[in-house]
């Protein structure tokens, strides 16, 4: 029955999600919108008072829009390891053929939160003011393509490494099925066919 509600609960959760992804994006779309358009209404005889209005306005709507975002999409902080109920393997999707020729060769892997990209960063839920974090990124399951889309910067990884979990150290965040590791990752890892 509990693991019936904890389904339930996932599935609503994710809708929850959709649907605030969905309203994000339509927020996004009028700001992208407004900042197109707002050219056409200036006109060279206002364009000192008008269009610094128009600055201003788009800013806060970013602004409020990342807000937004972080809240409705960060990660929240996970205070115990045992807390995550890690199983044997973690797992990493990737589109870098050196980690996955470094895992080839040596069976290890070494996720440095340095060469994160940045729209690959951790925003935390709780404080969405902030400025992201660098963190590598692993998934408690084997992920799908909804992980994939969701929490991937790069829709183009095609390379999925196993990772032993017993390698989590230091700080986590989580978000679903995905961990934030603010520390990065050292570990025993080898390459798995996606199919």
């Amino acid at each position: 029955m509990d693991q019936m509600t904890d389904e339930s609960r996932r599935r609503d959760r994710q809708l929850r999600i959709w649907i605030a992804e969905a309203a994000l994006s339509a927020i996004g779309a009028v700001a992208l919108a407004f900042l197109i358009a707002s050219p056409l209404y200036v006109t060279a005889h206002d364009l000192a008072g008008r269009a610094l209005w128009l600055v201003v306005l788009f800013a806060a709507v970013l602004y409020f829009y990342s807000i937004a975002r972080a809240f409705v999409l960060g990660y929240h902080a996970v205070h115990d390891a045992a807390e995550l109920q890690l199983g044997e393997k973690v797992w990493h999707l990737t589109s870098s053929e050196e980690l996955v020729q470094q895992v080839r060769a040596t069976g290890r892997v070494h996720l440095d939160i340095e060469k994160t990209r940045w729209p690959a960063r951790v925003k935390y839920r709780s404080r969405p003011w902030k400025l992201p974090k660098k963190a590598a990124f692993v998934f408690l399951d084997q992920p799908t393509d909804k992980d994939q889309w969701l929490n991937l910067s790069d829709k183009r990884a095609r390379y999925l490494l196993e990772i032993d979990a017993a390698a989590i150290q230091g700080p986590v965040m989580q978000r679903d099925n995905a961990l934030a590791l603010l520390h990065g990752l050292r570990g025993s890892a080898r390459v798995v066919d996606r199919g």
